[in-house]
């Protein structure tokens, strides 16, 4: 009994299992923010931007005035940010201290710099312990995503499976 799968079925678990997939690597090769794989640079504030990029998900550009560099607060890590703090107290032309990863992760743009800790005036405004829980709590997503993806499929199949068993019943009884 072969199951044919039209155009737009193929599309759309390919398009799904790509993005499980994407999420797996991702997560996966995250690092957990620590000294060794991050560096310290401090800068004077030239510009903080709150961004929502098409996904939807909510992110922080920074600029500094002493080089040219992006640095970003990812969604990973937006939540552990405080903004309204931050741009209440924080101006331009303050010297801020920022840690930030030295090497991103597989499906990261790598002309980012992503910050894990941000600080001004001894005031900590993102902070790297809660980046590193942020990340243990995605890991769980990999398993949480995998079986969900299982049993998408297994229902799917199962659903096309009693549809072509209905059909084929239907066509032997016209037939015979």
């Amino acid at each position: 009994m072969m199951i044919k799968l039209n155009l737009q079925e193929k599309f759309v678990i390919g398009t799904f299992l790509i993005a499980v997939f994407v999420l797996t690597i991702g997560i996966l090769t995250t690092e957990k923010a620590t000294v060794n794989n991050t560096r310290v640079i401090t800068g004077h504030l030239a510009r903080i931007y709150r961004s929502k990029p098409a996904r939807g998900s909510l992110n922080y550009d920074l600029y500094i005035k002493e080089n040219n560099e992006h640095y970003k607060i990812s969604a990973d890590c937006a939540d552990c940010f405080n903004y309204e703090d931050f741009t209440g107290n924080v101006k331009e032309n303050h010297l801020v201290q920022m840690r930030i990863m030295n090497k991103n992760s597989l499906i990261t743009n790598s002309d980012l710099r992503l910050v894990v800790a941000l600080s001004c005036n001894g005031h900590e405004y993102l902070n790297t312990n809660c980046v590193n829980e942020n990340i243990d709590n995605n890991r769980w997503l990999v398993p949480i995503s995998w079986i969900i993806a299982i049993t998408a499929g297994i229902v799917f199949w199962d659903v096309k499976r009693r549809k072509y068993k209905k059909n084929f019943a239907r066509k032997k009884l016209q037939r015979g």
